[in-house]
Order: structure tokens, then sequence, then C-alpha cells
């Protein structure tokens, strides 16, 4: 995937949530383990990005074409999955799959969790 060294990562995965008491609640996760590389952020990646979501805490993150992903959507009020490595969570932003034929591939842009976030 890249001349990075590979990574132990996690894929959660959600089912469809629903509205209980008034309050949104996420369906159950579902985790897959994969290996892909991990680096920081650079300047195009977050050029990307929409100012508000801007941040020191957003990584690139190169998986397997094979897992399918799913990106955050506020306006469409869509969780993305989530990526874990050594143990903290990072919501997936953007979700791009590369499927040039030498060597496909899913590029993501990851940012950590905040505090009290799912």
């Amino acid at each position: 995937m890249s001349l990075f060294k590979s990574a132990a990562l996690t894929k959660i995965s959600f089912a469809p949530g629903e509205y209980v008491k008034g309050r949104w609640t996420e369906g159950e996760e579902t985790r897959v383990e994969f290996a892909g590389t991990w680096q920081p952020a650079n300047g195009q990646d977050m050029q990307k990005l929409p100012e508000g979501k801007r941040s020191n805490e957003t990584f690139k993150c190169f998986a397997p074409i094979e897992l399918e992903f799913t990106a955050a959507d506020a306006e469409k009020g869509v969780s993305g999955d989530r990526i874990e490595k050594d143990g903290e969570r990072y919501e997936v932003i953007l979700a791009s799959p590369w499927n040039n034929g030498l060597l496909p591939h899913w590029e993501l842009i990851c940012q950590r969790e905040k505090e009290g976030e799912r």
C-alpha cells in the first residue's frame, strides 16, 4: 500500500441507529481487524476538510480495498466508521477508494474522537 510500515488497526462500523425516547442511539458495533498504514495528515489533506474540521489530531490511513468504509456526513446525520489504533478511536471524516489497477486501496482521513463522543 505504501512505503510506510503496516500497523494493526481495527475498523469499527455501526448498524443503522434509531431514536430511543427522542435521543439518537447508534446501532450495534461490528469490529474488523486489518493491516494498514497510518501517518499524520499533510497540508493538502487538511485542505480537503471543512474549515471547522481542521485539527492537529488528523491522520491519513491507507486500508485494503476489500473493506468498505463510510465517512461522516453532518448534513445527513451520518457518523463515520471508526478506526481504532493503540486503544484510541478515530472517526473517518473522508473516505476515497483508489482502484487504479496497480495497488487498489482506501485513502481515509481520520480524526481522534473527542472525550465524551462514542
